[in-house]
């Protein structure tokens, strides 16, 4: 949400549910909280600040489009079971 009065400099971000006061926020920054806040800013020649992490992407969870395994059911349980699908 983005009140009266907030003033978004160039190629803003603004974070899902963030809730922007009045305010001036910079040219290539991105804005997110309750309320919102600078957490990233972007400069031509020295990139962002803060960095991205070193590892690059975060860890990728186990998704059953990327394979179960093996030990995992193929098929739902029977209605009324108290078997978890996927097993946790």
């Amino acid at each position: 949400m983005i009140l009266p009065g907030a003033h978004l400099g160039r190629n803003c971000v603004v974070a899902a549910g963030t809730v922007v006061r009045p305010g001036h926020y910079p040219d290539h920054c991105v804005v997110a909280g309750v309320p919102g806040r600078i957490v990233r800013t972007h400069d031509s020649e020295l990139g962002w600040d803060p960095r991205m992490r070193e590892s690059g992407t975060p860890t990728r969870v186990p998704t059953p489009a990327a394979g179960l395994p093996p030990e995992a059911p193929t098929e739902p349980p029977e209605p009324g079971s108290a078997t978890r699908f996927p097993p946790a």
